[in-house]
């Protein structure tokens, strides 16, 4: 990301770590309280969110994004990411 903050339209499994992690940190909550709700471990949020392990499927990444708050909007950005 430049250091502006925009985004170069690339996607890739960096774009989608941020994004996680923004919503993570939006929603003020620590990655445990997240994690037990999505039924992911914490320490498999937290790895999805600092991008050193990509989700295998769609549906974690949804689950994650939902109990931090994600808008229909943002759903669709961490899908094309």
């Amino acid at each position: 990301m430049p250091s502006d903050g925009t985004t170069t339209g690339q996607s890739g499994p960096s774009e989608l770590a941020e994004l996680l992690e923004e919503l993570k940190r939006r929603s003020g909550r620590s990655y445990t309280a997240p994690a037990h709700r999505t039924g992911l471990s914490r320490s498999t949020l937290h790895r999805y969110c600092q991008g050193t392990t990509v989700p295998g499927t769609f549906g974690a990444v949804e689950r994650a994004a939902r109990v931090s708050g994600a808008s229909p909007a943002e759903l669709d950005r961490l899908y094309r990411a």
